[in-house]
């Protein structure tokens, strides 16, 4: 009964939220075939990576939050990023948009990034140009799990938390929460944008 009731009633979450969704068409057809040039000009030398995987980090002479093929999205970004810096207390009005640098990984079969945070990075933006079915999502770890260490839950099940996409989608999340990639178990590409916002 007293179960009953409490599921009538709201959760109070004084708190601010780490993870934010939003969702952006991309016109994937206008930039592929430069943004696979990218890979195939770009040295993979990202010890995050494993499998069949390839990132652009380490090229930041032509980043793409300085391509004029995203320039519109770029722009559109501001408002996101409006409502995240808000929504985490932050006083967003006078916050400048720096985009610190941006890259792209792609993820083939077997294709997978390891566990990591975005040192000196305020935000992160991940961007799924493209999301085949299956191919895998991102995973964030709990930020409280050293506070949890003595709480009956199952920690190396439950301290992961993947967070399901699709082509299109955008998330918003702090720099330094933790996450990693799942392996790619299809013979699709997976291809991501991610910026580091400053």
């Amino acid at each position: 009964m007293e179960w009953q009731k409490l599921n009538n009633n709201n959760i109070v979450n004084p708190f601010p939220p780490y993870i934010f969704k939003f969702h952006y068409d991309f016109e994937w057809e206008r930039i592929k075939d430069k943004v696979y040039k990218t890979f195939e000009t770009v040295p993979n030398v990202s010890e995050l990576e494993r499998g069949d995987s390839h990132s652009t980090l380490f090229d930041q002479g032509t980043p793409p939050h300085k391509w004029p093929e995203l320039a519109e999205y770029f722009q559109w970004l501001h408002g996101p990023l409006s409502q995240v810096w808000n929504s985490m207390n932050y006083n967003w009005y006078a916050k400048q948009t720096n985009y610190q640098n941006s890259w792209f990984n792609i993820h083939r079969n077997s294709g997978e990034t390891l566990e990591h945070q975005h040192a000196y990075t305020e935000l992160v933006i991940t961007s799924y140009l493209q999301l085949p079915k299956d191919s895998g999502y991102i995973e964030f770890r709990d930020p409280l799990e050293y506070h949890k260490a003595h709480t009956p839950i199952r920690h190396e099940e439950e301290l992961w938390k993947e967070v399901p996409c699709a082509t299109g989608d955008i998330l918003i999340f702090p720099g330094w929460l933790k996450h990693r990639v799942q392996p790619n178990k299809t013979d699709l590409d997976r291809i991501v944008m991610t910026v580091n916002v400053a």
